[in-house]
């Protein structure tokens, strides 16, 4: 009888959970290998090998107390390695592209302060996020790099006032990181309704 040379499985569900949990967050299929303790080629197995199976696993968002969303996992039907793995990279990217286009958009709450008065009021101070042209800039010209290289930027937003530039932002047509970054001020004037609003 032959001795078993390679041991125990590495395949657990503990390992599994940690490529998947890794896949989520942005790590390339190299890294969350290495960090679940098996090697790349390992893997890379795993994903040729139709036997090995996984519980899938479903996004939940949910709205908060406090306004805020929470997004959780739920299990799924069982479903092939491959399978898992794909669907939490595809999960990742979509979380990493959603932090992206709010940072983008702007409007995430950045602080919140509560005064309370002599007279018992309470009034409650909320700061609000400008919409970040940088994030804005790279999720346009990744996506659409043909249309949204800088020089085609500046050619096909330099004829429009800053209005026009500003419906367009509202009505989520276009974010565009160069019509913000020259017209920081116009935009936080807008967005406060304050003077030239």
């Amino acid at each position: 009888m032959e001795a078993n040379t390679q041991g125990p499985s590495k395949y657990t569900p503990s390992c599994v959970q940690a490529i998947r949990h890794g896949l989520l967050v942005g790590n390339t299929r190299r890294a969350v290998a290495e960090a679940a303790g098996v090697s790349p080629t390992t893997l890379y197995e795993w994903l040729k090998d139709d036997s090995k199976k996984t519980f899938g696993f479903d996004l939940v968002t949910e709205a908060g107390p406090d306004g805020t969303h929470v997004t959780r996992e739920v299990s799924a039907p069982i479903i092939s390695f491959r399978d898992m793995v794909v669907q939490a990279e595809a999960s990742g990217a979509q979380r990493l592209v959603a932090i992206i286009a709010r940072a983008a958009y702007g409007g995430a709450i950045k602080s919140r302060k509560t005064y309370t008065g002599r007279n018992g009021t309470t009034t409650e101070e909320i700061t609000y996020a400008l919409p970040d042209p940088q994030a804005a800039q790279w999720l346009l010209e990744r996506k659409w790099p043909g249309e949204w290289a800088a020089k085609k930027r500046e050619e096909d937003l330099g004829h429009l006032s800053d209005q026009e530039l500003l419906n367009l932002l509202a009505a989520n047509e276009i974010v565009s990181g160069q019509f913000i970054a020259e017209s920081a001020s116009d935009v936080q004037r807008q967005l406060a309704g304050g003077p030239g609003a």
